[in-house]
């Protein structure tokens, strides 16, 4: 499991939480069944956490709003088939917040989720079906502040809004997944630190909007199915305001529809069908006086994303992407005088992504993407006087990439 783990990360910030679920071809003869149907159609849903004082050792504070949650699992040799129905509308929404005027280490974390669904097990075969809904008119909601008067030893501020997720992992057998997402609500993950007046030597701010998300990966043979459909806006926003620093960090990032599966030893079949029409923004800003290290400001949108990675004898790829909705990112950063300034803003409309780790292996894809809507980046810095300034920008419509070499490259 250490492999699998460490790859849903390095994919995901979201991958502890969404797998993708199995495909529509059940297991024959599971230990385990479960099914699950969640329904909340009238939803007012609030988290909040907060800690406010002069002067303070520590603080830290943790806020978490969920619609629906739901989770299956089995240990060792069970076998597991779960079927899976949440259905949401309304508001969910979490606050997390440290004010101070002195502080060691703060923390704050906000976290939102509208349905989510986790099933794992651990060496037998597993199958999920999973149907997430959330209708128009609602919103999933998540803020982090994080204010401090005078000073603060550091500062981490971190927001995370996800409307469906979908979670299947399993540490060898068969895992498949059949995944049918819908989200119409509008998303909203904002990051704080707005301390103008206060000296922060570490300052790091992150937000991470997904609007329909499903993850699976497995040891063994994989398949996964999924069609992703949103239509509600959204925006990730990370604002850092220090006097003084060493390092401050804003990082912003939102996907619209983000299907990703990862097995490693067996077949690997995926399939994607992803729409979004939702306005999608993500917003980085970073702003100090003096900073004799360096600030750094990431934003990154997209529409959609696919991807899969196999390490086996076989990968069979099919991906259809449409995209009709804005997708804009937007990274800055400010200073008076210091050392190094770095901006990175990246928006894509569609992207899709495939790899067979097998030299001697067989890959067949398929891609069809389509992107009618504006895609814009943005990177910049200004400062009166510094050692080094560097702003980089990417903006595609579509980009696809498939590989297929040695895990050794």
């Amino acid at each position: 499991m250490t492999i699998i783990t460490k790859s849903l990360l390095v994919g995901s910030a979201l991958a502890v939480l969404i797998a993708a679920p199995a495909f529509a071809d059940t297991i024959d003869n599971p230990t385990a069944v479960v099914d699950n149907d969640q329904s909340a159609l009238e939803s007012d849903v609030w988290g909040f956490a907060g800690n406010e004082a002069d002067t303070a050792l520590a603080v830290t504070s943790a806020g978490v709003a969920l619609g629906n949650t739901a989770s299956a699992t089995t240990s060792e040799d069970v076998s597991l088939q779960a079927d899976n129905v949440q259905e949401l509308r309304g508001h969910v929404e979490s606050q997390a917040q440290g004010l101070v005027r002195q502080a060691g280490p703060m923390t704050t974390t906000g976290t939102t989720y509208g349905n989510t669904f986790t099933a794992e097990n651990g060496e037998a075969d597993i199958g999920v079906n999973s149907n997430q809904t959330i209708g128009e008119g609602g919103w999933i909601k998540s803020r982090a502040l994080i204010e401090a008067a005078e000073y603060a030893e550091n500062a981490t501020a971190t927001a995370v809004a996800g409307a469906n997720t979908t979670a299947v992992i399993s540490e060898s057998g068969y895992a498949g997944a059949d995944v049918v997402q819908s989200n119409g609500a509008e998303l909203h993950a904002e990051a704080e630190i707005l301390s103008e007046q206060a000296d922060i030597p570490v300052a790091v701010g992150t937000s991470f909007a997904v609007m329909n998300n499903a993850d699976l990966a497995t040891q063994g043979e994989a398949r996964l199915a999924g069609e992703q459909t949103n239509s509600g806006d959204g925006n990730a926003r990370t604002v850092v305001l220090t006097n003084g620093t060493y390092g401050a960090t804003g990082a912003a990032t939102i996907t619209g529809n983000n299907l990703n599966m990862i097995n490693e030893g067996g077949v690997g079949a995926f399939d994607a069908n992803q729409t979004n029409s939702g306005d999608l923004k993500a917003e980085s800003f970073v702003d100090a006086g003096a900073f004799p290290g360096v600030l750094s400001s990431t934003a990154t949108a997209i529409g959609n994303s696919a991807s899969t990675n196999t390490t086996g004898p076989q990968s069979d790829i099919n991906i259809v992407q449409n995209n009709q909705g804005a997708v804009l990112s937007d990274a800055l950063v400010t200073g008076v005088s210091g050392m190094v300034a770095t901006t990175n803003a990246s928006a894509y409309g569609n992207s899709a992504t495939g790899t067979l780790c097998n030299c001697d292996g067989a890959m067949t894809a398929r891609n069809v993407q389509t992107n009618s809507g504006p895609v814009r980046g943005r990177a910049y810095n200004y400062a009166g006087d510094a050692a080094a300034l560097t702003a980089t920008t990417v903006a595609a419509g579509n980009t696809a990439t498939y590989t297929v070499g040695s895990p050794e490259g």
